[in-house]
């Protein structure tokens, strides 16, 4: 406490404020760089200088959480542009913002391993998209987050550390946002194709002529090449089980005709 401080001499008086700081300090003999002083505050007046308005902008960039938030757009705008090439402005908002990281971390003791667990995240979101791991890569992007974001910045002081309450409204964020993506991913990829020769597989039609294991069929009111390896009569009903090219490989249903 400021009582113990001042006992064991670590501080030279306890002051309520300023005004009772200067009027405390008033007389003292101090050691300037021009020799000794005595100190006349009693009646002085008291000049606050403002920070200009590059000071705050400087000292805004210093904070572990506008530094944190920075970095997180910066590849988040990054991870954008590389996905969807051509939308230029994530990419030019990404760039900016790792820019000025990039001057929060000669304010901020960065820790090394925090930063590259953060960016080894988004290497598995984006790999996520490419390999599909069904959410084992996006559990593993969210893990690396969260633990890279705690660690991050490399400080004892708790105000020198990125906020658990910024860190875990970004990380709920993104995770939502790449388990959603991941999850149409997925179902676009499970999904039956409904357009073009692979959506007409399972589909009945009928043939159209006596064949071996060559002939058309009719089928989604279009004529279709078809190959069999069992014979067809015309008339007969048939379902596609595969598709070769621009032919439709099938099998005869039943052996009653579709009229």
């Amino acid at each position: 406490t400021e009582e113990e401080a001042l006992k064991e001499n670590v501080i030279d008086l306890i002051a309520k404020d300023l005004d009772d700081l200067l009027q405390k300090i008033d007389g003292w003999e101090v050691e300037t760089s021009k020799g000794k002083k005595i100190l006349h505050t009693k009646n002085a007046k008291v000049v606050f200088i403002e920070m200009t308005w590059r000071q705050k902008f400087l000292d805004l960039l210093a904070n572990p959480n506008i530094a944190y938030l920075l970095m997180i757009f910066g590849f988040l705008g990054l991870y954008i542009e590389i996905t969807h090439p051509g939308l230029i402005l994530p990419g030019i908002i990404g760039g900016i913002c790792l820019i000025l990281f990039l001057f929060s971390v000669k304010t901020l003791p960065i820790n090394i391993a925090g930063l590259l667990l953060i960016i080894l995240s988004f290497i598995f979101f984006a790999i996520e998209f490419k390999v599909h791991s069904y959410g084992i890569l996006t559990v593993g992007g969210i893990i690396a987050l969260i633990i890279g974001s705690i660690m991050l910045i490399n400080s004892p002081l708790p105000f020198m550390k990125v906020s658990l309450k910024v860190i875990i409204p970004v990380v709920v964020a993104i995770g939502g946002i790449v388990i959603f993506l991941v999850s149409l991913v997925i179902r676009a990829h499970s999904k039956k194709s409904l357009t073009g020769p692979e959506g007409l597989i399972g589909s009945v039609g009928k043939a159209m002529e006596d064949f071996d294991n060559y002939g058309n069929i009719f089928i989604h009111g279009e004529i279709w090449k078809a190959i069999t390896d069992e014979p067809i009569k015309k008339g007969q009903a048939v379902q596609v089980i595969d598709v070769d090219g621009l032919k439709l490989k099938i099998k005869p249903l039943n052996s009653k005709n579709i009229n």
